[in-house]
Protein backbone atom coordinates (compact mmCIF):
# COMPACT_ATOMS: atom_id res chain seq x y z
CA UNK A 1 0.00 0.00 0.00
CA UNK A 2 1.48 3.29 -1.07
CA UNK A 3 1.60 6.24 1.36
CA UNK A 4 1.35 9.80 0.15
CA UNK A 5 4.15 12.30 1.10
CA UNK A 6 3.00 15.28 3.12
CA UNK A 7 3.10 18.43 1.00
CA UNK A 8 4.94 20.57 3.73
CA UNK A 9 7.80 18.12 4.39
CA UNK A 10 10.34 20.03 2.28
CA UNK A 11 9.61 23.29 4.19
CA UNK A 12 10.48 21.72 7.58
CA UNK A 13 13.83 20.51 6.23
CA UNK A 14 14.80 24.01 5.05
CA UNK A 15 14.13 25.46 8.52
CA UNK A 16 16.46 22.88 10.12
CA UNK A 17 19.25 23.73 7.71
CA UNK A 18 18.92 27.45 8.45
CA UNK A 19 19.18 26.79 12.21
CA UNK A 20 22.30 24.67 11.75
CA UNK A 21 23.89 27.34 9.61
CA UNK A 22 23.11 30.02 12.22
CA UNK A 23 24.74 28.04 15.05
CA UNK A 24 27.82 27.36 12.94
CA UNK A 25 28.19 31.06 12.15
CA UNK A 26 27.75 31.96 15.84
CA UNK A 27 30.44 29.50 16.97
CA UNK A 28 32.81 30.75 14.26
CA UNK A 29 32.26 34.37 15.35
CA UNK A 30 32.96 33.54 19.02
CA UNK A 31 36.19 31.71 18.11
CA UNK A 32 37.34 34.58 15.96
CA UNK A 33 36.64 37.06 18.79
CA UNK A 34 38.69 35.03 21.25
CA UNK A 35 41.55 34.67 18.77
CA UNK A 36 41.61 38.41 18.05
CA UNK A 37 41.60 39.26 21.76
CA UNK A 38 44.54 36.95 22.49
CA UNK A 39 46.42 38.19 19.44
CA UNK A 40 46.01 41.84 20.47
CA UNK A 41 47.23 41.07 24.02
CA UNK A 42 50.33 39.35 22.67
CA UNK A 43 51.04 42.29 20.38
CA UNK A 44 50.78 44.71 23.32
CA UNK A 45 53.13 42.65 25.46
CA UNK A 46 55.54 42.28 22.58
CA UNK A 47 55.62 46.05 22.03
CA UNK A 48 55.97 46.84 25.73
CA UNK A 49 58.69 44.31 26.50
CA UNK A 50 60.55 44.38 23.21
CA UNK A 51 63.49 46.33 24.66
CA UNK A 52 63.02 45.56 28.33
CA UNK A 53 66.78 44.92 28.76
CA UNK A 54 67.38 48.62 28.13
CA UNK A 55 64.56 49.75 30.40
CA UNK A 56 65.61 49.50 34.07
CA UNK A 57 64.36 50.73 37.41
CA UNK A 58 60.97 51.99 36.23
CA UNK A 59 59.32 53.61 39.29
CA UNK A 60 55.99 52.32 40.44
CA UNK A 61 54.52 55.80 40.70
CA UNK A 62 55.05 56.52 36.96
CA UNK A 63 51.42 55.82 36.12
CA UNK A 64 50.30 58.01 39.04
CA UNK A 65 52.38 60.94 37.73
CA UNK A 66 50.95 60.51 34.23
CA UNK A 67 47.39 60.51 35.60
CA UNK A 68 47.97 63.86 37.28
CA UNK A 69 49.77 65.59 34.39
CA UNK A 70 48.39 63.92 31.27
CA UNK A 71 44.67 63.48 30.58
CA UNK A 72 45.50 60.67 28.20
CA UNK A 73 47.43 58.78 30.85
CA UNK A 74 44.94 55.96 30.89
CA UNK A 75 46.24 54.96 27.52
CA UNK A 76 49.02 52.46 27.07
CA UNK A 77 52.47 53.44 28.42
CA UNK A 78 54.84 53.40 25.49
CA UNK A 79 58.60 52.98 25.35
CA UNK A 80 59.08 56.67 24.59
CA UNK A 81 57.26 57.69 27.79
CA UNK A 82 59.37 55.30 29.82
CA UNK A 83 62.59 56.69 28.39
CA UNK A 84 61.53 60.29 29.07
CA UNK A 85 60.39 59.56 32.63
CA UNK A 86 62.53 61.04 35.43
CA UNK A 87 63.42 58.41 37.98
CA UNK A 88 64.31 59.52 41.51
CA UNK A 89 66.29 56.93 43.49
CA UNK A 90 65.93 56.93 47.30
CA UNK A 91 69.06 57.50 49.39
CA UNK A 92 70.36 54.21 50.81
CA UNK A 93 72.11 54.37 54.19
CA UNK A 94 74.00 51.38 55.55
CA UNK A 95 73.93 51.12 59.30
CA UNK A 96 76.71 48.62 60.15
CA UNK A 97 78.13 48.27 63.63
CA UNK A 98 81.79 49.34 63.80
CA UNK A 99 82.68 46.24 65.82
CA UNK A 100 80.98 43.88 63.36
CA UNK A 101 84.11 42.57 61.66
CA UNK A 102 86.21 42.60 64.82
CA UNK A 103 83.57 40.43 66.55
CA UNK A 104 83.72 37.93 63.69
CA UNK A 105 87.46 37.53 64.10
CA UNK A 106 87.40 37.67 67.89
CA UNK A 107 87.69 33.91 68.55
CA UNK A 108 89.56 32.98 65.40
CA UNK A 109 92.53 30.65 65.91
CA UNK A 110 95.42 31.30 63.54
CA UNK A 111 97.01 28.03 62.35
CA UNK A 112 100.27 29.55 61.17
CA UNK A 113 102.38 32.63 61.50
CA UNK A 114 100.78 35.88 62.63
CA UNK A 115 101.67 38.85 60.46
CA UNK A 116 100.16 42.31 60.98
CA UNK A 117 100.78 45.67 59.47
CA UNK A 118 101.65 47.98 62.34
CA UNK A 119 98.69 50.29 62.75
CA UNK A 120 99.85 52.84 65.25
CA UNK A 121 96.86 52.48 67.58
CA UNK A 122 98.94 52.89 70.69
CA UNK A 123 99.83 56.48 69.81
CA UNK A 124 97.75 59.27 71.25
CA UNK A 125 96.29 62.10 69.16
CA UNK A 126 99.15 64.52 69.76
CA UNK A 127 101.79 61.96 68.78
CA UNK A 128 99.87 61.10 65.63
CA UNK A 129 99.95 64.72 64.54
CA UNK A 130 103.72 64.92 64.87
CA UNK A 131 105.62 64.61 61.62
CA UNK A 132 108.25 61.92 62.08
CA UNK A 133 110.63 62.16 59.15
CA UNK A 134 112.85 59.24 60.12
CA UNK A 135 111.38 56.07 61.66
CA UNK A 136 114.31 54.15 63.09
CA UNK A 137 114.83 51.26 65.52
CA UNK A 138 114.19 53.39 68.61
CA UNK A 139 110.87 54.59 67.19
CA UNK A 140 109.46 51.10 66.54
CA UNK A 141 110.95 49.56 69.67
CA UNK A 142 109.33 52.28 71.78
CA UNK A 143 105.95 51.63 70.15
CA UNK A 144 106.37 47.87 70.68
CA UNK A 145 107.11 48.30 74.39
CA UNK A 146 104.20 50.70 74.82
CA UNK A 147 101.78 48.29 73.09
CA UNK A 148 103.16 45.37 75.14
CA UNK A 149 102.58 47.22 78.40
CA UNK A 150 99.02 47.98 77.34
CA UNK A 151 98.42 44.31 76.55
CA UNK A 152 97.94 44.98 72.82
CA UNK A 153 99.83 41.87 71.69
CA UNK A 154 98.98 42.18 67.99
CA UNK A 155 100.33 45.73 67.73
CA UNK A 156 103.38 44.82 69.83
CA UNK A 157 104.12 41.91 67.49
CA UNK A 158 103.88 44.16 64.42
CA UNK A 159 106.19 46.80 65.90
CA UNK A 160 108.74 44.18 67.07
CA UNK A 161 108.84 42.91 63.48
CA UNK A 162 109.69 46.43 62.31
CA UNK A 163 112.27 46.91 65.04
CA UNK A 164 113.94 43.58 64.26
CA UNK A 165 114.63 44.72 60.68
CA UNK A 166 116.72 47.58 62.06
CA UNK A 167 118.32 45.54 64.84
CA UNK A 168 118.21 41.71 64.42
CA UNK A 169 118.61 41.03 68.12
CA UNK A 170 118.01 37.56 69.60
CA UNK A 171 115.76 38.80 72.40
CA UNK A 172 113.53 40.62 69.89
CA UNK A 173 113.31 37.45 67.80
CA UNK A 174 112.27 35.55 70.92
CA UNK A 175 109.59 38.21 71.58
CA UNK A 176 108.22 37.70 68.07
CA UNK A 177 108.09 33.93 68.62
CA UNK A 178 106.55 34.33 72.08
CA UNK A 179 103.75 36.64 70.84
CA UNK A 180 102.98 34.19 68.04
CA UNK A 181 102.64 31.55 70.77
CA UNK A 182 100.36 33.82 72.83
CA UNK A 183 98.18 34.38 69.77
CA UNK A 184 97.94 30.59 69.29
CA UNK A 185 100.00 30.73 66.10
CA UNK A 186 102.14 27.78 67.18
CA UNK A 187 103.67 27.04 63.78
CA UNK A 188 104.76 30.65 63.50
CA UNK A 189 106.28 30.44 66.97
CA UNK A 190 108.23 27.29 66.05
CA UNK A 191 109.46 28.92 62.84
CA UNK A 192 111.06 31.88 64.65
CA UNK A 193 112.36 29.76 67.53
CA UNK A 194 114.17 27.42 65.16
CA UNK A 195 115.70 30.44 63.49
CA UNK A 196 116.77 31.66 66.93
CA UNK A 197 118.32 28.30 67.91
CA UNK A 198 120.25 28.17 64.64
CA UNK A 199 121.51 31.64 65.37
CA UNK A 200 122.32 30.93 69.01
CA UNK A 201 122.25 27.25 70.15
CA UNK A 202 122.72 28.32 73.79
CA UNK A 203 119.42 30.24 73.96
CA UNK A 204 117.79 27.68 76.30
CA UNK A 205 114.41 29.43 76.65
CA UNK A 206 113.85 28.79 72.95
CA UNK A 207 113.92 24.99 73.48
CA UNK A 208 111.30 25.24 76.21
CA UNK A 209 108.97 27.37 74.08
CA UNK A 210 109.39 25.06 71.08
CA UNK A 211 108.38 22.14 73.29
CA UNK A 212 105.36 24.06 74.58
CA UNK A 213 104.31 24.91 71.02
CA UNK A 214 104.47 21.24 69.97
CA UNK A 215 102.54 20.30 73.11
CA UNK A 216 99.77 22.74 72.16
CA UNK A 217 99.67 21.19 68.70
CA UNK A 218 99.17 17.79 70.34
CA UNK A 219 102.60 16.42 69.44
CA UNK A 220 103.92 15.55 72.92
CA UNK A 221 106.46 13.03 71.58
CA UNK A 222 108.13 15.72 69.50
CA UNK A 223 108.12 18.07 72.49
CA UNK A 224 109.79 15.44 74.69
CA UNK A 225 112.47 14.70 72.07
CA UNK A 226 113.39 18.37 71.84
CA UNK A 227 113.64 18.74 75.63
CA UNK A 228 115.59 15.51 76.03
CA UNK A 229 118.17 16.82 73.59
CA UNK A 230 118.21 20.15 75.41
CA UNK A 231 118.58 18.37 78.77
CA UNK A 232 121.52 16.39 77.38
CA UNK A 233 123.23 19.62 76.28
CA UNK A 234 122.23 21.63 79.38
CA UNK A 235 121.92 19.12 82.27
CA UNK A 236 121.93 21.83 84.96
CA UNK A 237 119.15 23.97 83.50
CA UNK A 238 116.30 23.62 85.99
CA UNK A 239 113.66 25.14 83.73
CA UNK A 240 114.35 22.51 81.07
CA UNK A 241 114.24 19.80 83.74
CA UNK A 242 110.90 21.02 85.12
CA UNK A 243 109.27 21.19 81.70
CA UNK A 244 110.59 17.75 80.76
CA UNK A 245 109.35 16.20 84.03
CA UNK A 246 105.92 17.78 83.43
CA UNK A 247 105.76 16.26 79.93
CA UNK A 248 106.83 12.86 81.26
CA UNK A 249 103.93 12.97 83.69
CA UNK A 250 101.54 14.02 80.92
CA UNK A 251 102.73 11.17 78.68
CA UNK A 252 102.13 8.66 81.50
CA UNK A 253 105.80 8.09 82.28
CA UNK A 254 105.83 8.97 86.00
CA UNK A 255 109.02 7.05 86.82
CA UNK A 256 111.09 9.21 84.46
CA UNK A 257 109.39 12.28 85.90
CA UNK A 258 110.20 11.13 89.47
CA UNK A 259 113.93 10.83 88.63
CA UNK A 260 114.04 14.39 87.35
CA UNK A 261 112.00 15.78 90.26
CA UNK A 262 114.32 14.02 92.70
CA UNK A 263 117.33 15.70 91.08
CA UNK A 264 115.55 19.05 91.36
CA UNK A 265 114.64 18.43 95.01
CA UNK A 266 118.28 18.07 96.13
CA UNK A 267 118.85 21.80 96.18
CA UNK A 268 115.58 22.97 94.62
CA UNK A 269 112.70 25.14 95.71
CA UNK A 270 109.78 24.24 97.94
CA UNK A 271 107.63 23.49 94.89
CA UNK A 272 110.21 21.07 93.48
CA UNK A 273 110.36 19.17 96.77
CA UNK A 274 106.58 19.08 97.07
CA UNK A 275 106.16 17.77 93.50
CA UNK A 276 108.71 15.03 94.26
CA UNK A 277 106.74 13.99 97.35
CA UNK A 278 103.46 13.93 95.39
CA UNK A 279 104.77 11.81 92.53
CA UNK A 280 106.33 9.24 94.87
CA UNK A 281 103.04 9.06 96.79
CA UNK A 282 101.27 8.44 93.47
CA UNK A 283 103.74 5.66 92.63
CA UNK A 284 103.08 4.02 96.02
CA UNK A 285 106.57 4.63 97.37
CA UNK A 286 105.57 5.69 100.91
CA UNK A 287 109.13 5.83 102.22
CA UNK A 288 110.35 8.40 99.68
CA UNK A 289 107.05 10.28 99.72
CA UNK A 290 107.27 10.62 103.54
CA UNK A 291 110.89 11.76 103.30
CA UNK A 292 110.14 14.55 100.84
CA UNK A 293 106.95 15.66 102.63
CA UNK A 294 109.00 16.15 105.78
CA UNK A 295 111.62 18.04 103.78
CA UNK A 296 108.90 20.24 102.28
CA UNK A 297 107.51 20.96 105.77
CA UNK A 298 110.89 22.39 106.76
CA UNK A 299 110.78 24.92 103.88
CA UNK A 300 107.09 25.73 104.11
CA UNK A 301 106.19 29.29 105.12
CA UNK A 302 103.01 28.16 106.85
CA UNK A 303 100.75 28.04 103.79
CA UNK A 304 100.73 24.24 103.45
CA UNK A 305 101.73 23.32 107.01
CA UNK A 306 98.47 21.67 108.17
CA UNK A 307 97.96 19.88 104.84
CA UNK A 308 101.56 18.49 104.81
CA UNK A 309 101.18 17.36 108.44
CA UNK A 310 98.05 15.42 107.44
CA UNK A 311 100.00 13.78 104.61
CA UNK A 312 102.81 12.79 106.96
CA UNK A 313 100.34 11.40 109.47
CA UNK A 314 98.59 9.37 106.77
CA UNK A 315 101.83 7.90 105.34
CA UNK A 316 103.25 7.10 108.81
CA UNK A 317 100.49 4.57 109.62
Amino acid sequence: MNREIHPLTHIKDKKKEKRKLFFLLLITFVNLSIFVYIYKSDIKNLIFYENKENIKNVPQNLAKVNNETNPESKKEITKEKIKDAKINFPDIKFNIDENYFSNILKDEKFPGEISFRPEEKSLNTQEKRKKIEKKDFAYYYKLAKKAELKGDIKSALAFYHKAYKFNPDEDILYKIAYFNYKLKAYYGSIKYLKRLVNKNPNYTDAYILIAKSYEKLGNIKKAILILEEAYYNFPNNKNIMRQLAYLYEKSKNPYAAADIYENLAKDGTFKDILKTAKIYERLGNKEKALFYYKKALEKDDGTYKLWIEDKISKLSH
